[in-house]
């Protein structure tokens, strides 16, 4: 027992270093494709940022895209649990969806490379990242279909439109507005743009939170 007791100890340090590693050249990845975009980030500069050789890099994440899909499902987590978190702590659907649109606005400002780079190689690229990305959207955007279909079952909100149809209104709005303050440089208003969702979904009555 004396004897496997150093083993033991030794090969859990080796796994924490490694853990420790991974998560260090992640947070570095993540930070460059913020900066830098997908397209200027190499794997030769996310080493250097994390003190470590190109090939511990590509040990931990095999490629690139494998760095991409990495940093892609951290994001898609972290945004989730936080849009679930948010969505608890709203009673009212319409108060909770404007909070969310809210949120949703918030991230795509401040996370404006990495889902371009998501979009990329997620959405419009037949690889494997794009089960992944729609696994994740699908995850993420059912939260507010869940929030649209307690407005629907309320008669808060037109029938007349479907899931679908109010799903891209909400996310299609939030992109142009994404694309237009991020890649024209225009000063955009946040509040004013959740407004301008909110004012119009089909609600069947205005409130203070439609608007």
């Amino acid at each position: 027992m004396s004897t496997s007791q150093p083993s033991e100890e030794r090969k859990r340090a080796k796994q924490a270093r490694a853990t420790e590693t991974r998560m260090r050249i992640l947070a570095h990845a993540r930070s460059s494709v913020s900066e830098n975009g997908f397209e200027g980030t190499t794997t030769h500069d996310i080493a250097r940022r994390s003190n470590v050789s190109e090939g511990s890099v590509f040990a931990h994440f095999g490629s690139k895209q494998g760095l991409l899909l990495a940093i892609m499902q951290e994001h898609y987590s972290a945004i989730t649990e936080r849009a679930q978190n948010l969505s608890a702590s709203h009673s009212d659907p319409e108060v909770r969806l404007k909070a969310l649109i809210a949120f949703h606005l918030q991230n795509m400002r401040v996370s404006w490379q990495e889902l371009r780079a998501f979009a990329h190689y997620g959405r419009y690229a037949n690889t494997d990242m794009s089960h992944v990305f729609r696994d994740l959207n699908r995850r993420y955007s059912r939260i507010f279909l869940d929030c649209l279909e307690e407005l629907i079952s309320e008669d808060r909100l037109s029938q007349d439109w479907s899931l679908d149809m109010l799903r891209d209104l909400i996310f299609g709005t939030a992109e142009h507005w994404a694309f237009r303050a991020m890649e024209l440089d225009q000063n955009l208003d946040h509040e004013q743009a959740v407004s301008f969702i909110m004012s119009r979904l089909p609600f069947t009555r205005f409130t203070k939170n439609s608007i």
